[in-house]
């Protein structure tokens, strides 16, 4: 007898609750009829436009030749500033090598000349895009190649790090290179190398160095360069280190 009252009462909350649950349906879909969704961005259905860029992006990544053709495009015609060179550095008339003297030449001391190591500039300087040139190594028996910042200092020692705006490669005997990283960084060789391209990356901040020869790469440096950025050499060796025409 007691337990109809309690089934009444379970069957009256039974039907508030489909009740409530009716009511919030309605509420959600007068919400939804005032929200407007953004309109879906149209994507491309040609399959055979986007099969023929994915191939070309293979292609240029795995057909050695096309690669070198895409690095010769970026190449640039870079010719050494005699206001930034050693005063014992000897360039030639036409600014394309240098070799080291062992006669301090007399010249001016303005405040971009380098002072105390053996390093000029190339005269042209990059603060966007992508730029390649390669330098003859032939018998130069030390030097250091590859770009800096600048505004790296002119006087006095450095060390010619990356912390200090530099990002080169150097030789150090005939089958001896290395990267002058925050620890200097070897570079196993089987044989001598030649000549060194150098591709300067600005947009993504790369600095890679190629066996220019044999169109293989040696080492990429990566870093952000938001300052403008020119070619640097170093060298003491009597032996000119030459920059050459890019092969087309």
């Amino acid at each position: 007898m007691h337990l109809d009252p309690l089934r009444k009462n379970l069957g009256n909350l039974e039907e508030f609750k489909r009740t409530e649950k009716l009511r919030d349906v309605k509420d959600a879909l007068r919400r939804g009829q005032k929200v407007r969704f953004q309109e879906p961005e149209a994507v491309s259905t040609d399959l055979g436009l986007d099969w023929k860029l994915l191939y070309q992006r293979k292609k240029v990544i795995t057909n050695p030749e096309d690669w070198w053709m895409e690095c010769a495009r970026y190449a640039v015609d870079v010719t050494l500033d005699p206001e930034t060179a050693h005063p014992n550095l000897i360039l030639s008339e036409d600014r394309k090598s240098v070799r080291w003297g062992d006669t301090r030449q007399n010249v001016p001391g303005n405040p971009g000349r380098f002072d105390t190591e053996l390093c000029v500039l190339g005269c042209e300087g990059f603060t966007s895009g992508i730029h390649y040139w390669e330098v003859e190594l032939g018998d130069v028996t030390g030097c250091k190649i590859g770009v800096c910042r600048d505004s790296v200092k002119r006087k006095g020692v450095s060390t010619q790090s990356p912390e200090e705006g530099y990002f080169t490669l150097r030789l150090l005997n005939e089958l001896r290179y290395v990267t002058l990283t925050s620890c200097v960084t070897p570079i196993p060789l089987s044989e001598t190398l030649q000549a060194v391209g150098i591709r300067l990356d600005n947009e993504s901040g790369k600095v890679t160095f190629y066996d220019a020869d044999n169109r293989s790469p040696l080492f990429t440096f990566m870093d952000f360069f938001m300052v403008e950025v020119r070619p640097f050499f170093y060298t003491y060796s009597r032996n000119p280190l030459r920059i050459r025409p890019v092969p087309g």
